[in-house]
C-alpha cells in the first residue's frame, strides 16, 4: 500500500471515531451542568432559617463544585482537541524553528507558491503570520481570517505588554485607549525593569511604538470575519514584515498585525499526497518566551507532525538555549500522547555552500543533545529534489506508518481520562450525599400532619369525584335503558332529531339533484331498465345517510370536554395552586400531568391515569354505527322473504311517468331507512353516558385503588407540599423542598455516571 493510501485510510479511520467522542463531550457538558446546579442547590440552603451557614460551607467544601467543573471543563477541551484531529480531512505538516533557518523556502518549494504568498529574505525575520497552505485540485486562492479589535489586543499587545514594567503592564483595552496611548522610551523606565528583562524590553518598545505609529494603516481592517484574495500576488502585505527599503521610505503598512490567521489554497507539484496541509510559524526564539507561547499555540490541536529547522550558520551552528525553548513549546503543544520525537523531527537545511565544519559541528551538536530521541533529516531547502528525497517522502512514510498506533494511544488516553474523572466526580458525589444524610436530613417534624392531610385528600378526591360525577353518570345512563322513563341525554336526542329533519329535507328535495329525473332516464335508457340506476341510487343513499351522522362527532367531543371540566374542577378544589385557577379542561390536565412527571419523586401511575383519561374518544362509526347499521337494510332493490328474493321497485317504465315512479319509491325506502335510524339511534342515547361513565370509573378505580396508588400521592404531596397546602408547613415545605431538590439532583448524577462507567 503506497503513502497516499495509507493517508487516506488514516483519515477514514479518524472519521469512524467521531461519533464516540461526541458522545463522550455531551455526557461531559451535561455532568458539568448537573454539577453547577447541584452547587447553586446547596447555595439556597443558606437561605432557609435556622440553617448553619458553616454546614452549608462544609456540604461545599465536600463538593468543591468550581475544582469539579473546572476539571471537567479541561476534559472536555481535550475531548474537542482530539475531535478537531480527528475530524481533519489532511495530514498536517508544521514547519517550525527560529527565523532565518530557511522555513519560507522549504514552504515555497513544496507549494508552488513564490516570494509573494510565501516570502523569504536574509537578515530579517520576513514572515510575520501563521500561513496554512493546503494542497488542493480545486482552489487557488487565501483565505484570510481577519481580527478584531479585541483580538489584536489578546493575541499581540498583551503578551508584549506582560514583559513591561508594572505600570505598562496592561494594554490598552479600546481603540480610543490605543490611538492615545503613551508608550514610554527605553531610558524613561529602564530603573524600572529587572536585570534580566532589560535587553527584550528594550528590543519590543520599538516594536510597540511602530504597531501604534502604523494603526492607521490596519485600523479598517480590525473588523473580523474572512476576506478572500484570488489573486496571490496580493498576499505579501497580509503576510510579511514591511521590508528595510520599506520602512527607510516612510509609506508602510502593517497588513499584517489585522490577520489571525490565513489558509491558502493551491496545488502542490510533484507531491503524491493530496491530503496534505503545511503550517508555516513565525519564527520562534526571536521573542519573549510569552510571546513565542501565544504562536505555538496555534499549533495546537492542528498539526499530526512538525518539522523543527535548522542551518549550518556561524550564528545557528549550534544547537542554543532558543531551541531548546523552542523543542520544549513543540512538545507541550503535542499534548499528553506518545514521544517528543513521534511528534517533532529536526530538519537540518543544509546547502551546498555550507561550512562543512561548522556542519558536521551542528549534527554532533544536535546527535548529542536531542538526536537520540528525534529523527534528523538534512536535506538543502532550495533544492526541490532534495527537499522530496530527503525530508518530505521520509517523514510521509513514517507517519503514515506511525499514525494509526498515535491516534489509537491518544484516544484511548483520553477515553480513561473521562472515565478517570467521572470517577472522582462519583466519589465526590458520594461524599456529599453521606454529609447531606447526616447533618441535613428532611425534617420529620410536619411528617405526620402531612401524611394525614395526604390521606385524607385520597379521601374526598375518591368521595367527590363518586358523589359528583360517576354515580350521576350511571343514574343517567340507566335511566335511558329503562324504555318507560324519559331519557337523560336530551342532548344527544336533539343533535339526532336536527340531523334527521335535514336528511328528510334532502331526499323530498330530490337528493339534493334538481336534475334527478333526467338525469335517471338518461341511464335508465342506457342500461335498458331500471336496475342500474336503482342500485345505483340506492348504493348513494346508504352512503350519504351514514356520512350526514358522523356530524355527531362535535356533540360527543363536548360531552367529554364536559367530564374533563368536571373532573378538574374536582381536582383542583383539594390540589390548591397545582392546577391554575387560569385553566380549565384538557389544558388543566395535561398541565397537572407535566407536574407529576416532573415532580422530585416519580408518579407514574397517577400521570398514566390523567393520560388515559386525555385519549378518550367517542365516534359515530366506531360506537353507534355499528349498532344501527341494520336500520340500512330495508336500503336494497331486493329483500328477502321467506326463501325468496323480492324486488321492493317493480314496474318501472322506460320514460317519464316511470322516473317519477322510482323516484317516489326509493324517497320512501329512503324515509322509512331515515325513520328506522333515528328510532334506532334513540335506543342508544345512552350511548355516550355509559362510554363516559366508564371513563370516569375507570379514571376515579386507578388514582383510588390502584395498588400502592396511596404511595404516590405521598410523592406528589412530598414534591409539591406548598402548592397543595400554600403556607401551611412555611418555613419547613421550603428546607424538605430544597433537600429532596438536591437528592434528586444526586441521583442523577449518580445514573449518569454509573450508566457510563
Amino acid at each position: 500500500m503506497s503513502v497516499s493510501e495509507k493517508i487516506k485510510g488514516i483519515i477514514n479511520n479518524r472519521k469512524k471515531n467521531l461519533p464516540l467522542i461526541d458522545e463522550k463531550i455531551k455526557y461531559l457538558e451535561s455532568l458539568k451542568n448537573d454539577v453547577k446546579e447541584l452547587e447553586e442547590f446547596i447555595g439556597r440552603l443558606k437561605e432557609l432559617p435556622d440553617i448553619d451557614p458553616i454546614m452549608v460551607d462544609n456540604l461545599f467544601s465536600s463538593l468543591n463544585g468550581n475544582d469539579l467543573t473546572s476539571e471537567i471543563s479541561k476534559i472536555v477541551l481535550d475531548c474537542e482537541a482530539v475531535r478537531k484531529r480527528l475530524d481533519r480531512d489532511r495530514i498536517n505538516l508544521g514547519i517550525s524553528g527560529q527565523a532565518r533557518v530557511g522555513k519560507s523556502t522549504l514552504l515555497q518549494n513544496i507549494s508552488g507558491l513564490s516570494d509573494d504568498e510565501v516570502p523569504t529574505g536574509k537578515g530579517l525575520p520576513v514572515t510575520a503570520v501563521r500561513s496554512k497552505i493546503y494542497n488542493s485540485n480545486s482552489y487557488n486562492r487565501a483565505i484570510i481570517e481577519l481580527r478584531t479589535f479585541n483580538d489584536f489586543k489578546n493575541d499581540v499587545l498583551d503578551g508584549y505588554h506582560s514583559i513591561l514594567p508594572e505600570s505598562y503592564k496592561y494594554a490598552p483595552s479600546t481603540i480610543e485607549e490605543y490611538q492615545n496611548f503613551r508608550y514610554p522610551k527605553f531610558e524613561d523606565i529602564e530603573n524600572e525593569v529587572d536585570d534580566n528583562k532589560k535587553a527584550t524590553v528594550n528590543d519590543i518598545l520599538p516594536k510597540l511604538i511602530e504597531m501604534q505609529e502604523r494603526f492607521s494603516t490596519y485600523k479598517d481592517l480590525l473588523k473580523g470575519g474572512e476576506l478572500e484574495i484570488k489573486n496571490l500576488s496580493e498576499l505579501r502585505p497580509f503576510v510579511a514584515y514591511p521590508t528595510n527599503k520599506e520602512k527607510e521610505s516612510g509609506n508602510f503598512s502593517r497588513k499584517d498585525l489585522a490577520v489571525k490567521d490565513i489558509r491558502i489554497e493551491v496545488k502542490f507539484p510533484q507531491v503524491d499526497v493530496q491530503e496534505l496541509g503545511l503550517i508555516d510559524l513565525p519564527g520562534l526564539g526571536e521573542n519573549d518566551p510569552n510571546i513565542d507561547k501565544i504562536h505555538v499555540n496555534g499549533f495546537k490541536n492542528e498539526v499530526d507532525f512538525v518539522i523543527m529547522l535548522k542551518k549550518p550558520t556561524e550564528t545557528k551552528g549550534f544547537w542554543e538555549k532558543q531551541d531548546v525553548q523552542c523543542l520544549d513549546m513543540l512538545s507541550d503543544a503535542k499534548g499528553h500522547f506518545g514521544k517528543s520525537g513521534d511528534f517533532v523531527a529536526i530538519g537540518v537545511n543544509k546547502a551546498d555552500g555550507d561550512d562543512k565544519n561548522i556542519f558536521d559541528g551542528l549534527m554532533n551538536n544536535i546527535k548529542n543533545s536531542v538526536g537520540k530521541n528525534h529523527n534528523v533529516y538534512v536535506f538543502n531547502a532550495i533544492d526541490g529534489k532534495s527537499v522530496r528525497e530527503n525530508l518530505l517522502n521520509p517523514i510521509l512514510k513514517d507517519i503514515s506508518e506511525k499514525l494509526p498506533g498515535l491516534d489509537q494511544e491518544l484516544i484511548d488516553i483520553t477515553y480513561n481520562s473521562v472515565k478517570d474523572t467521572s470517577k472522582r466526580i462519583l466519589n465526590r458525589i458520594m461524599d456529599v450525599d453521606n454529609y447531606l444524610k447526616s447533618n441535613f436530613p428532611t425534617i420529620t417534624s410536619s411528617a405526620e400532619e402531612r401524611d394525614r392531610l395526604t390521606r385524607k385528600l385520597i379521601d374526598n378526591i375518591s368521595n367527590d369525584l363518586q358523589i359528583e360525577i360517576v354515580e350521576p353518570l350511571l343514574k343517567k345512563a340507566r335511566r335511558n335503558e329503562d324504555k318507560d322513563r324519559e331519557a337523560e341525554d336530551e342532548g344527544f336526542l336533539e343533535e339526532v332529531e336536527k340531523i334527521h329533519n335535514e336528511i328528510k329535507d334532502w331526499i323530498v328535495n330530490k337528493f339534493g339533484m334538481d336534475d334527478w329525473e333526467e338525469d335517471a332516464l338518461k341511464k335508465m335508457k342506457r342500461h335498458q331498465g331500471y336496475a342500474e340506476i336503482a342500485n345505483e341510487k340506492i348504493q348513494g343513499i346508504r352512503v350519504e345517510i351514514s356520512k350526514r351522522y358522523i356530524k355527531l362527532n362535535p356533540y360527543f367531543k363536548l360531552k367529554i370536554s364536559s367530564l374533563w371540566d368536571d373532573i378538574v374542577n374536582v381536582l383542583r378544589r383539594h390540589l390548591g395552586e397545582l392546577i391554575p385557577l387560569n385553566l380549565e379542561g384538557r389544558d388543566a390536565l395535561q398541565h397537572l400531568k407535566a407536574k407529576l412527571e416532573e415532580a422530585s419523586e416519580e408518579c407514574p401511575k397517577l400521570s398514566e391515569a390523567i393520560e388515559n383519561l386525555l385519549n378518550l374518544e367517542i365516534e359515530y362509526r366506531s360506537h353507534l354505527h355499528p349498532r344501527v347499521r341494520e336500520a340500512l337494510d330495508c336500503l336494497f332493490l331486493t329483500k328477502t322473504v321467506g326463501d325468496e328474493e323480492v324486488r321492493q321497485i317493480e314496474d318501472i317504465t322506460q320514460n317519464e311517468e316511470g322516473v317519477r315512479l322510482l323516484l317516489s319509491k326509493l324517497q320512501d325506502l329512503a324515509k322509512k331507512s331515515a325513520t328506522d335510524i333515528k328510532t334506532a339511534l334513540f335506543k342508544e342515547a345512552g350511548i355516550t353516558l355509559l362510554v363516559l361513565h366508564s371513563a370516569a370509573e375507570q379514571f376515579e378505580d386507578t388514582i383510588i385503588r390502584e395498588k400502592d396508588i396511596d404511595y404516590e400521592y405521598h410523592r406528589m404531596t412530598r414534591s409539591y407540599l406548598n402548592e397543595i397546602w400554600p403556607d401551611k408547613f412555611k418555613g419547613i415545605d421550603i428546607h424538605n423542598s430544597n433537600i429532596s431538590r438536591i437528592n434528586k439532583k444526586i441521583k442523577e448524577i449518580r445514573d449518569n455516571i454509573e450508566n457510563k462507567l
